[in-house]
């Protein structure tokens, strides 16, 4: 059976701006991350320093003492991640045109295509775990943020109510 070499040019066109596409879409969604995290990173330095200048621990009650410094904890290593997740991560944006020019100079241009969206592939997977990681940190320094939160509410509503200090 002959093939037909123009449906099989659709298919290698489509594919590999398939994979284009997946891999703009994973650049945007990694960037979004970013843009969260540091958000995210603003907001909980400024509760900090509200929270260390507005009401500063009693050293007579250890309740009070342990409950502050959590909190304090929490929120500086939600911090701490936020800042390892948006460190730079080093990203793979293959091809490499050298090196695409010396393996695929002489190849049909069917196998050059086939070559370049496996290799489109392996770099979309990669990204993805870098991905992967960033959203992972960022659900981490959420959970350990939110206990600093609680923390602190408890501490300043049961530990030490500003009402009974009017």
């Amino acid at each position: 059976m002959i093939k037909d070499i123009d449906s099989e040019n659709v298919t290698h066109d489509y594919i590999q701006e398939l994979v284009r596409d997946r891999a703009e879409a994973l650049e945007t969604a990694t960037r979004g991350i970013d843009t969260k995290s540091g958000t995210f990173l603003g907001l909980l330095g400024v509760f900090l320093v509200i929270a260390v200048q507005s009401s500063p621990p009693s050293a007579t009650t250890p309740g009070d003492l342990f409950f502050t410094f959590l909190s304090y904890g929490m929120l500086v290593a939600a911090m701490i991640i936020l800042s390892c997740s948006m460190s730079p991560k080093s990203k793979r944006f293959d091809p490499d045109p050298e090196k695409l020019k010396q393996q695929c100079w002489d190849r049909p241009k069917q196998d050059v295509v086939t070559a370049l969206v496996d290799n489109l592939v392996e770099t979309w997977k990669s990204n993805l775990l870098a991905h992967e990681r960033k959203a992972q940190l960022q659900r981490i320094a959420l959970w350990l943020a939110t206990v600093g939160f609680i923390s602190f509410a408890f501490t300043l509503s049961i530990l030490r109510p500003f009402w009974l200090h009017v």
